[in-house]
């Protein structure tokens, strides 16, 4: 029997899904992607489920697309060479997307190597915590290709851009110490720590009313697109939205009734 590429497991209201082909550094092909996609979609509709922990087995995070799949037709064609590389990596790019697009808080614990796609995948995510092992590259310019799955959106917005180029056009890789220093990453922690520290992180930024949780994560990017003046509409739109909830108008009276008199 085939073991499935990806393992999905569910507890107190967090999700962990585990890239599950250690022998092919957890590359995505196929069967992974579909997989990973509708396990994405499942938890979206799940409102048992606030939280999602991505990480992986083996001795890598995900090591991108494998070279075998028909994500690179477009690099063994010999006519329309650029509509079919557009149309691979437009495709390639919906696991991200799908990340990103969850109305559920990410957390990321990289276990190991995350390499071109495989790191746009923890960029994705909303918290990366890593191992101790954990080995971060972009890569593509090492086989002459330009970044692809959203690695120039993230890059810039979370190193800056001087950091960005630095860091694509090297080519170079880094281990999590420095990940950490350059804010490329949340946390590092020992490698037989990831688990329990991406578990307490989820849960703790979980532990809000759902409904609470599905503003607040489009707010956080949308704040970083717009003016002042935007945001502040956005955020009154989003409180006002809030305070009709009836799961978040109990959790505030519970809130004040503990501090009554306190004040």
């Amino acid at each position: 029997m085939t073991e499935s590429s990806i393992i999905l497991r569910m507890e107190q209201g967090v999700a962990t899904l585990i890239l599950n082909r250690p022998d092919r550094m957890n590359a995505i092909n196929e069967e992974l992607y579909d997989e990973f996609l509708k396990a994405i979609s499942d938890i979206g509709k799940d409102d048992n489920i606030k939280a999602l922990i991505l990480t992986a087995t083996g001795r890598a995070f995900c090591s991108g697309y494998d070279f075998n799949t028909r994500f690179f037709r477009g690099l063994r064609a010999t006519e329309n060479v650029q509509q079919e590389v557009r149309n691979g990596v437009m495709e390639a790019s919906q696991p991200m997307l799908a990340l990103r697009s969850l109305a559920k808080p990410v957390v990321a614990a990289v276990n190991g190597y995350a390499i071109a796609g495989g790191l746009s995948l923890a960029l994705a995510s909303d918290v990366i915590v890593a191992s101790e092992k954990a080995k971060f590259s972009e890569g593509h310019v090492i086989f002459a290709s330009t970044p692809d799955c959203g690695t120039t959106y993230f890059l810039p917005r979370l190193l800056g851009t001087p950091k960005a180029f630095e860091f694509i056009l090297t080519g170079r890789t880094i281990d999590a110490v420095e990940a950490e220093r350059i804010g490329l990453i949340n946390k590092v922690v020992a490698p037989e720590n990831l688990e329990s520290a991406a578990k307490e992180l989820a849960q703790a930024m979980s532990a809000a009313p759902l409904g609470l949780l599905k503003l607040v994560k489009p707010a956080i990017y949308l704040g970083g697109t717009m003016d002042l003046s935007s945001t502040m509409q956005n955020e009154a739109t989003d409180q006002s939205i809030c305070a009709s909830m009836e799961e978040c108008r109990e959790a505030s009276r519970r809130y004040f009734e503990k501090f009554k008199g306190k004040q």
